[in-house]
């Protein structure tokens, strides 16, 4: 009975992955290439768009001490202090 069980569910998974219907091989293609890219696709707007407000931020900051007159290159570093 559990072979009967394991060869039916082996003959299932065979079917979903590689289908035999030439529409589904076209359907199955699409979304196994597909959606890598169209996941590619969705996320480098978003990587360039960081990019740009990170220099503009930089510059601004840049702008700051410009008008504050500082010229030389400060290293910041944040501690939290206990009170």
């Amino acid at each position: 009975m559990n072979e009967a069980r394991a060869r039916f569910l082996l003959v299932y998974i065979g079917e979903q992955i590689i289908p035999s219907n030439p529409m589904d091989v076209i359907v199955f293609a699409l979304f196994f290439f597909g959606l890598p890219i169209f996941l590619i696709i969705a996320v480098l707007p978003s990587l360039i768009i960081l990019n740009v407000m990170k220099e503009r931020r930089i510059r601004y900051v840049r702008d700051v001490a410009k008008g504050m007159r500082i010229k030389d290159f400060v290293k910041i570093s944040f501690e939290k202090v206990n009170s």
